[in-house]
């Protein structure tokens, strides 16, 4: 009887079941293993970690590299029922080598059997395999990444968060998806905050005029305007920006000492032009304005549309 250690992966918890995935990811190890008299004495099974992520930074797969340096180890073998679950890109030339080192054959179905070292076609096809699996994994990011644009550009829809100071969330019809209409799920644009709205118009036009930071925040203090925290209670409070001044501190290595409370607003020194950016322009805009500061208000005043 050869005694095998099982390796899986499953990417998420939330969106696959991890149960499931490991059960079918057992069942192809055990078809490949069972009529060579094999049987699974040991599981390692990683949960929520993304494939590209390298075998020596996933918990799992680490216990069972540093398993393999165990002369008593307790199995003979290692089976992993999915490569594209189990390596990456380059992984399994990075990998293998441990196995090879210790002794310990690698089994895939792919290759009917055990992976042999001096076997080019053997080589060729885990290398295909990585690269599929990188492959996919790219081309499933580009795709989502190029709807949501295309949602976010052409249908006006917001797709998540927070909504940025001056904005608020409306209703957008129901969802397109049948099934999530279905649950009464709706889509959501952004629109304007009648109350911060204003705001953030006057923010842009005085740093077209020329004023610093300090001297717009001390200005909204000074005319008992809420900042964005006090107007919204439920913002987080260390978002960075100077829309989103109100009880930022002094940056005491990576932590935020605060300065003030309640509806101060404080401008940090330490906050740019693209922080201001990237805080208001619902778009994400984050490339560097133009060094005017004429130009770079405009700009920012025509992005933010306010």
């Amino acid at each position: 009887m050869i005694r095998f250690a099982f390796y899986g992966r499953v990417s998420t918890e939330d969106q696959q079941d991890p149960e499931s995935s490991r059960g079918w990811q057992l069942t192809r190890s055990r078809a490949l293993i069972e009529p060579r008299d094999g049987t699974i004495v040991a599981e390692f099974f990683d949960v929520d970690r993304s494939r590209s992520i390298p075998w020596q930074r996933r918990p799992r797969a680490t216990a069972l590299l540093a398993e393999l340096k165990n002369s008593a180890r307790g199995f003979d073998a290692v089976v992993v029922g999915e490569p594209h679950r189990a390596f990456y890109g380059n992984q399994y030339g990075l990998t293998f080598p441990i196995f090879e080192h210790y002794g310990v054959p690698l089994w895939v179905p792919e290759v009917g059997g055990p992976i042999d070292p001096a076997n080019e076609a053997h080589d060729l096809v885990m290398s295909v395999f990585g690269g599929m699996s990188k492959g996919e994994r790219n081309r499933i990011k580009i795709r989502v990444r190029a709807a949501m644009a295309a949602q976010a550009k052409d249908e006006g829809r917001f797709l998540g968060g927070r909504p940025p100071y001056g904005y608020l969330l409306a209703d957008a019809g129901p969802h397109p998806n049948p099934a999530k209409a279905a649950d009464g799920k709706w889509m959501h644009k952004l629109d304007l905050d009648p109350e911060a709205a204003p705001v953030v118009r006057r923010i842009f036009g005085e740093f077209i005029a020329g004023h610093g930071f300090y001297a717009i925040a001390e200005g909204l203090t000074r005319d008992g305007i809420p900042s964005p925290s006090a107007h919204d209670p439920s913002r987080n409070r260390h978002r960075c920006g100077i829309a989103n001044l109100a009880e930022l501190g002094e940056p005491v290595g990576e932590t935020l000492v605060p300065r003030s409370a309640g509806s101060i607003w404080v401008a940090p020194g330490w906050v740019g032009a693209a922080d201001l950016a990237g805080c208001l322009i619902p778009s994400g805009d984050a490339r560097c304005p133009p060094r005017s500061r004429v130009e770079r208000g405009a700009r920012l005043m025509g992005a933010a549309s306010l």
